[in-house]
Formats: structure tokens, C-alpha cells, sequence
């Protein structure tokens, strides 16, 4: 929740809590909104423009980022294979001529 007097709130719901997370020294917000391209909550005020991010795992209106497991996508198997077969088929074809 952004005021008019530069104070910018987190408020949770679930908790039942407000916390201030961002002021501009009485300066008027303007503007606030969630950035959804990079997790960050954009800020304009009357002075200056900022990006608030929560840090690490954590993203200002998307779902919070889960940590990658490593496990390939099935078309990264599937171009490998392809990749496998069309070597294969070069040196068969280099070795009957």
C-alpha cells in the first residue's frame, strides 16, 4: 500500500500485519505497482523513480520463484537423440564408401 506521504506498507493478510518497507522522507507517492517481467514493485515519487525488490527466492506480485532442480526439459532429450542418430548415420554413411 502506498501513502500520500511517501510511506510505502506490506501488508499481510495471512498475518494479520502492516510493515513499512520503503519511505521517501515525506516526499507524496505517486505511483506504485508490481513489475511482473522482474518480481519488483516500481516506485515513482515526486523526486525520484525506484525498484523494490524482497530479495533472493522471492518475487512482488508473481508467486514466489522456486529454486531449480536440474532436471532437463523432455525436449532437450529429444534433440540430443536427434543429435545422437544424425552422428550415427554420417559415420555409417562414411564408412560404406
Amino acid at each position: 500500500m502506498n501513502d500520500n506521504y511517501g510511506n510505502v506498507y506490506l501488508i499481510n493478510v495471512a498475518a494479520n500485519s502492516i510493515a513499512l518497507i520503503g519511505t521517501d522522507a515525506g516526499q507524496r507517492g505517486d505511483y506504485t505497482a508490481p513489475d511482473f517481467s522482474t518480481g519488483t514493485l516500481l516506485m515513482d515519487f515526486s523526486t525520484q523513480v525506484e525498484r523494490l525488490s524482497c530479495g533472493a527466492g522471492c518475487g512482488i506480485g508473481a508467486a514466489p520463484i522456486q529454486p531449480t532442480t536440474g532436471v532437463p526439459e523432455p525436449g532437450s532429450f529429444a534433440l540430443f537423440g536427434a543429435g545422437i542418430i544424425g552422428y550415427g548415420m554420417l559415420r555409417r554413411r562414411s564408412n560404406l564408401v
